[in-house]
């Protein structure tokens, strides 16, 4: 069982137990819940560098692959109630996909792309310091002009 370490978290919690009630116990409707990755950039390597990056390695969830997530999850032949991580196929993943067994089989997506496919090595801006453990938009969109530049 997942155990909460914020407010958010045990929201999250709460609504999956929900989902659960309703699909696998009541069996009133056919529930699937995605715990979704950062899926905030194209490049992950935009973040390469900074405080977040091997958080990103990690939990980066690609455009295609939240695609591909989202129209399993609306249209797979679900039994009551699954539950997924919706991560692209990172190696430094740090939940397994398919978490129960059948969640993966009833699906049936594969992610393509994975964090790993990107070159990590290039020189990376220098990060902005974000209050509070945030990622400040601003840094990120002056990071990404100031690479667009030297590029």
């Amino acid at each position: 069982e997942t155990e909460p370490d914020s407010f958010y978290a045990a929201s999250k919690i709460h609504v999956e137990a929900l989902g659960k009630l309703y699909g696998k116990t009541w069996r009133c409707f056919d529930v699937v819940t995605l715990r979704i990755g950062w899926c905030l950039y194209d490049d992950p390597t935009e973040l390469a560098g900074t405080q977040y990056e091997l958080y990103i390695r990690a939990m980066w969830l690609s455009r295609r692959d939240w695609v591909g997530y989202a129209t399993a999850a609306l249209t797979a032949p679900v039994d009551g109630y699954c539950v997924e991580y919706a991560l692209s196929s990172n190696s430094t993943r740090i939940f397994e996909l398919g978490t129960e067994p059948s969640s993966r089989q009833q699906l049936d997506y594969m992610p393509q792309d994975s964090s790993d496919d990107f070159d990590w090595s290039r020189p990376a801006p220098a990060p902005a310091p974000a209050p509070d453990d945030e990622v400040d938009p601003d840094a990120v969109r002056r990071a990404r002009r100031e690479r667009r530049r030297r590029e």
